[in-house]
């Protein structure tokens, strides 16, 4: 039999050729491609299409993303920054100042909208002071940074869908960019507005409760939360609770056993119902 010759250290050793072809058809004869995937904790399901990111990379999306969220914004926002302001704008202003006056809404003023707003323009007039100017500028900045974190929320939440880096840019330039335009954002720190950042929260934890089976009702509270602060923006945000505890209730009824659907949409539903038992004052 035919043998090769290996030299090692200087000595010499016989091994057969056929052990050689052996060997080197075990040799890879193209690149190799190493996938790595994340092991998740025992215990835990993840339901299938969703992705999952380290939270160094997460980070570093959101810090890239922002000062292109922050341009478009201000693009956008300029054209009502620069008109004279409408009614409801002064409407608010004058709430913000009467509530730091001491007056109790609904009691030493009255207005059909939910209280949040109310508190939100206090906060403007307490950063804007007496000057008008430095109030409306204060206004304009503060709504222009809610939309911004709407918009990386809902980045977030394309992610979390599986989609690509590329289209969760997209979504949320769409989202900062159509809310800042003037047909639609009505000089902005309006009641619709307030809603929208609480309420993509609201879809956001409740996506990511899909992630972790452990977690999952500690994530619907917190779409609870948010869906309930969104009501007491505006009362039609009240939809997004709906269609949140619609798709849990369809998954509980369907019989789904990756994660505690019948949990989290208790979670979701007790969470709202305590937020949203706020004591009304009569007048």
């Amino acid at each position: 039999m035919p043998a090769s010759l290996f030299r090692d250290a200087g000595h010499q050793l016989l091994v057969p050729s056929s052990l050689t072809r052996t060997h080197e058809s075990f040799q890879p004869r193209s690149p190799m491609t190493t996938h790595v995937y994340i092991r998740p904790r025992a215990g835990v399901t993840q339901h299938p299409g969703l992705r999952t990111l380290p939270a160094h990379r997460r980070v570093s999306y959101a810090l890239l993303l922002t000062p292109v969220l922050v341009l478009t914004a201000a693009v956008a926002k300029l054209p009502e920054a620069v008109l004279p302001i409408s009614s409801d704008t002064g409407m608010y202003a004058t709430y913000g100042r009467l509530v730091l006056e001491g007056a109790t809404p609904y009691v030493g003023f009255w207005d059909v909208h939910p209280p949040l707003v109310f508190f939100y323009w206090a906060l403007v007039d307490t950063f804007g002071g007496a000057d008008w100017v430095h109030t409306i500028a204060a206004a304009h900045a503060l709504d222009g940074a809610l939309t911004v974190a709407t918009g990386l929320f809902a980045c977030a939440i394309a992610r979390r869908l599986g989609s690509s880096m590329g289209v969760a840019v997209v979504a949320a330039v769409l989202m900062v960019s159509f809310a800042n335009l003037s047909m639609l954002s009505q000089e902005g720190s309006n009641p619709t507005k307030l809603a929208l950042l609480p309420s993509t929260i609201a879809v956001w934890a409740y996506v990511r409760s899909y992630a972790d089976s452990r977690a999952a009702w500690r994530w619907a509270v917190l779409a609870g939360i948010g869906g309930g602060l969104a009501m007491l923006c505006k009362q039609p945000a009240l939809l997004t609770l709906v269609g949140l505890g619609a798709h849990a209730a369809w998954n509980a009824w369907r019989g789904d056993h990756l994660q505690p659907r019948s949990r989290r949409l208790l979670a979701l539903i007790k969470s709202d119902s305590l937020l949203s038992d706020v004591p009304e004052s009569q007048p």
